[in-house]
């Protein structure tokens, strides 16, 4: 009788710990991220746990379109996987088309504590996506919380 009462607490402990370090992992990533056109950096001195200011270097002779809406992913076991948002909270964006121009770097603040809440330790990037014709690349930011 200890003996099951003890596997039933370590496994309501396992249970327990995995939970408390899951971080909202969600599947694995289906984007190809490509920073040789377009790359993105955290701005330094920016980053918190709950926001970053992105610089945006378009590195092309040609000029790319961007919008409103990323996400957040995060490595996990040399992987990266979608970061699911907090229960409850949705992301919703206008739909605005920005302009980037070639040789041309932008900064934009991306505010993520309202659908993402404050980030743990980890390994995280912000991705979005850029648009030439009918093209279109995803590019990333990546960064640590520690």
């Amino acid at each position: 009788m200890k003996k099951i009462l003890l596997i039933i607490i370590s496994l309501l402990t396992i249970i327990t710990l995995t939970g408390c370090t899951n971080n909202r992992i969600g599947e694995k990533t289906p984007h190809k991220i490509t920073n040789d056109k377009i790359t993105m950096e955290v701005k330094q001195g920016t980053l918190t746990t709950s926001s970053a200011t992105i610089i945006m270097t378009n590195k092309t002779d040609e000029e790319y379109t961007y919008g409103e809406p990323y996400h957040l992913e995060i490595k996990h076991n040399d992987l990266w996987h979608i970061l699911e948002l907090e229960p409850n909270n949705d992301m919703f964006f206008t739909m605005p088309a920005y302009s980037l121009k070639a040789g041309e770097s932008v900064e934009k603040e991306y505010n993520w504590e309202y659908g993402y809440g404050k980030l743990k330790k980890g390994t995280y990037r912000l991705v979005t996506d850029f648009s030439k014709e009918q093209n279109k690349i995803y590019v990333a930011a990546e960064f640590t919380i520690k």
